[in-house]
């Protein structure tokens, strides 16, 4: 209920905004035209002021909007790094080893720099890397004669 208020007080500053915007539009068109109109003539007077109060309200419904997305992107984030952190308790010691290495490096790490931190023979470390990869949590490329290994998007937070 609290996100349908919040998105409706947005939608009435942005249709408040968007009138206030044209009306000074028009009051701007007719400051070269003599009319008897009373509503008008208000709107060319103080045409000036309507600028400064667009600008005004743009600027609060700019930082009204970036409050409730920031704040919804918070919560999502704390959900989504709670999620992984779940995720990981569900590994073994070696595969939270190599996770937790890559989380540190941004998701990307070479097979060699794996295998130096895990104190892993070649072989456990290719074993578990072809575990990892077919489940779909990383992906290793070869480069050369060296294997770069890339934690999957998801995964980062």
């Amino acid at each position: 209920m609290e996100s349908k208020n919040k998105l409706l007080i947005l939608t009435l500053l942005i249709s408040t905004l968007l009138v206030l915007f044209s009306l000074t539009i028009v009051s701007y068109f007719f400051l070269s035209f003599e009319t008897n109109n009373s509503l008008i003539n208000f709107f060319v007077t103080y045409h000036l002021l309507f600028m400064f109060i667009v600008t005004i309200l743009s600027l609060i419904i700019g930082a009204y909007s970036y409050f409730i997305i920031s704040k919804d992107l918070y919560e999502y984030s704390k959900i989504k790094k709670d999620l992984i952190n779940e995720f990981i308790n569900f590994l073994d010691k070696d595969e939270k080893e190599i996770i937790d290495f890559l989380l540190l490096n941004n998701g990307v790490s070479t097979q060699y720099e794996l295998q130096q931190i895990s104190n892993s023979h070649k072989v456990k470390l290719h074993r578990l890397l072809e575990k990892l990869e077919e489940r779909k949590i990383i992906e290793k490329k070869k480069i050369g004669k060296m294997n770069k290994i890339y934690l999957n998007k998801q995964l980062l937070y």
